[in-house]
């Protein structure tokens, strides 16, 4: 998780930056100093931010459909999943991502590639992060009941005790 908490705290810091809302001194230097880590080295890589290997269960939701899914990686830029739901080309959805008792961290975004695997009757997925993802949950695990506590952020990096 705390690959993800990382990636949260990048996009939501960069993107804060392009809606043209002051950063800190404090959350400049922390910005910098994830990108140095996250980035892709254009030498050898068309991608603007290196894909970080993960395994990880997450819930998938775009308009009414709900499904599981499983992280593979996640980059500054989105992410690559296996999910039980067709998503198609254009699709704007929700990523969640948490476990019982721990921050639940949510990223919106758009599907850019998504192919359906007859092998494992998945589909597996790119989604481009779009958007600041402003909320954070606790209570239970993705994807489990609507009655979790929402917290919006004034900080992407807030611990909230289970």
């Amino acid at each position: 998780m705390q690959l993800v908490k990382l990636i949260y705290d990048l996009v939501y810091s960069e993107e804060r930056r392009r809606a043209g809302m002051r950063l800190t001194p404090a959350e400049l230097d922390r910005l910098a100093a994830v990108r140095a880590v996250v980035e892709g080295d254009p030498a050898w890589n068309r991608r603007r931010f290196r894909r970080l290997p993960i395994l990880l269960p997450a819930m998938v939701k775009s308009g009414t459909l709900l499904g599981r899914a499983l992280l593979r990686n996640i980059s500054g830029g989105g992410t690559y999943l296996v999910s039980s739901v067709e998503l198609r080309v254009g699709d704007r959805v929700q990523v969640k991502v948490g476990r019982a008792g721990e921050p639940q961290y949510t990223f919106p975004g758009i599907v850019r590639r998504s192919e359906h695997c007859t092998y494992d009757e998945c589909f597996h997925v790119a989604v481009e992060f779009e958007g600041i993802p402003l909320e954070i949950r606790r209570g239970a695990a993705c994807g489990q009941g609507e009655a979790d506590e929402l917290l919006l952020a004034d900080e992407p990096a807030v611990a909230v005790a289970g």
